[in-house]
């Protein structure tokens, strides 16, 4: 029967009776062979139809999978080279603006803390000899727990674990060992490390 009014226009209305087969009702060409043979009322695709469609819904979840597996790895392989050009020659120390243009570096336990002493050193033949202290005191280890305690991948800051402090480790001060002298303490505050301020301690010292 046909069905007029404000909302719907000429709207056919079939009655689904069981006089009426799909075949009457129509299918969509190509379906009938995509889906394999029918049963033997015609109503429903049979147990090797099904498994046909569902093994190529799995093809084409498979392929999805595929290209987006190949999207992320290529996103990820170019972070990962733009955040390494991006860090080529950082960190960048700072030239010693003081009189002392070379300090040292000590690892020390003051009152069972564990801390970095700079302090101006001695430059003659013996500290040319020295090595530079590394600008984190544990290398990529310190770098690495940086990293994780603000979630970063540990490569973002790898840098700093192989970076230099510009200090001579274990050098000789230039301070005479009897007397009192000045002493400037830096607290790195809570999630810091006594590493953090290296290279500012660094030109406190030479002066």
């Amino acid at each position: 029967s046909t069905l007029s009014s404000p909302y719907t226009r000429s709207t056919t209305l079939v009655p689904l009776s069981t006089n009426l087969l799909p075949n009457q009702l129509g299918r969509r060409p190509g379906v009938r062979s995509r889906i394999g043979s029918s049963s033997s009322n015609g109503d429903r695709p049979s147990a090797s139809g099904r498994r046909a469609v569902f093994a190529e819904f799995l093809q084409d979840a498979a392929l999805s999978a595929a290209k987006l597996a190949g999207t992320a790895a290529a996103a990820a392989a170019a972070f990962y080279t733009g955040a390494k050009i991006a860090v080529i020659g950082q960190p960048r120390r700072p030239a010693l603006e003081g009189q002392y243009q070379t300090v040292g570096s000590v690892i020390e336990q003051v009152q069972g803390i564990r801390c970095r002493v700079l302090y101006p050193a001695r430059d003659d033949k013996q500290s040319a000899q020295l090595s530079e202290a590394p600008y984190l005191s544990e290398g990529t280890q310190t770098s690495d727990a940086m990293a994780r305690l603000v979630f970063f991948p540990g490569f973002l800051l790898e840098h700093l674990g192989t970076a230099g402090s510009g200090c001579l480790d274990g050098a000789e001060s230039l301070l005479p060992s009897a007397g009192r002298h000045p002493v400037l303490v830096y607290s790195h505050g809570q999630g810091g490390n006594m590493d953090m301020g290296t290279y500012f301690l660094r030109q406190i010292a030479s002066y």
